[in-house]
């Protein structure tokens, strides 16, 4: 069986996860021992079907573990440079 996927659907999708990652980085940067990062796949996944919250929680995974991994990487070279003087 083939889904359609609808662009107003699409865009919930992506809102939802930006929704996702913000509250994720505000928790984070707060350090409060709760997980809000995933409340954006809850909800797409809640009002939309299982097939958004794939889509949900792999768009998070990504742009997740692209942000983690630029971050530690400029903080890593960051770190080497200034041992080194």
């Amino acid at each position: 069986m083939r889904t359609q996927f609808d662009l107003k659907k699409i865009s919930i999708t992506f809102s939802l996860t930006a929704l996702g990652l913000a509250l994720g980085s505000i928790v984070s940067f707060l350090k409060l021992p709760i997980f809000l990062d995933t409340i954006g796949i809850m909800l797409c996944t809640l009002l939309l079907g299982w097939e958004y919250g794939i889509l949900a929680s792999i768009l998070t995974a990504i742009i997740a573990f692209s942000y983690i991994s630029i971050h530690t990487i400029l903080l890593s070279h960051h770190d080497i440079i200034s041992n080194n003087n």
